[in-house]
């Protein structure tokens, strides 16, 4: 019997998906927006439907670099208190967040973790206002947030100021504060919008705003694995 020890075999891994999509809006389809925009930007992400699921633990997310989590229309259980520390042992493991509702503030304003995480001061629950304008690393974005083809849900657009070091990223007109911050220091990052992104009125925005968002908070480095001198690049994600 003669082996050949030269034996040469190609095969294809699976991307591993870097980012997480919490799907947490009490089971309606939003998910769809957040979806659309990441197929846009081309970041694979996985699917987490808290409705089914229920919701996600601190070990559950420590697989993924970054977080993406949206509350949707809920405004009594928008991040309970085992969310809130699931998130809190995450963040402090080195995780990447970005967490968007209209109503969080309204649901958990006076709490430790939206002050000392989310790095927000909760203003007012309506603004009555659909307008922002971006600011820091989404200057230069106008964004409507009723009509086109948005999810048409924000009836409570909440406003904000940053505290805690944070810095403001979408501004309402005046005499309104602002309608999203963002926060980064030698160990996690955090980028919360008090409306819903699912209200952007087109997908052009939605995804401009998705991958700026992603690219600012970073993760997801792509690296070769050396597998018996097999090297594959498992290419999950976009921003490093």
């Amino acid at each position: 019997v003669v082996v050949d020890g030269n034996q040469v075999q190609d095969f294809e891994l699976e991307p591993f998906a870097c980012t997480l999509l919490v799907d947490d809006d009490t089971g309606d389809t939003y998910e769809t927006y957040y979806a659309g925009a990441l197929d846009a930007a081309g970041v694979d992400y996985e699917l987490w439907s808290v409705a089914s699921s229920g919701s996600p633990t601190a070990s559950d997310l420590s697989d993924f670099d970054r977080v993406i989590w949206f509350t949707g229309d809920d405004s009594s259980t928008t991040l309970t208190t085992d969310e809130q520390s699931a998130l809190t042992t995450y963040l402090n493991s080195g995780g990447k967040l970005f967490v968007s509702g209209q109503d969080i503030g309204y649901d958990i304003g006076t709490t430790a973790f939206y002050t000392n995480y989310l790095h927000a001061i909760y203003d007012s629950d309506d603004t009555n206002n659909y307008t922002l304008t971006g600011l820091d690393y989404l200057s230069g974005v106008d964004l409507t947030i009723s009509g086109g083809d948005g999810a048409g849900n924000q009836s409570w657009p909440s406003d904000i100021s940053p505290t805690g070091g944070a810095s403001a990223v979408l501004d309402y007109p005046s005499p309104h504060l602002y309608g999203g911050v963002a926060y980064q220091n030698s160990t996690y990052g955090v980028v919360y919008f008090s409306f819903g992104f699912e209200g952007i009125n087109n997908q052009a925005d939605r995804t401009d705003v998705m991958s700026r968002t992603l690219a600012w908070l970073g993760g997801c480095q792509c690296n070769p694995v050396s597998i018996l001198d097999v090297t594959a690049e498992l290419s999950g994600c976009t921003a490093t």
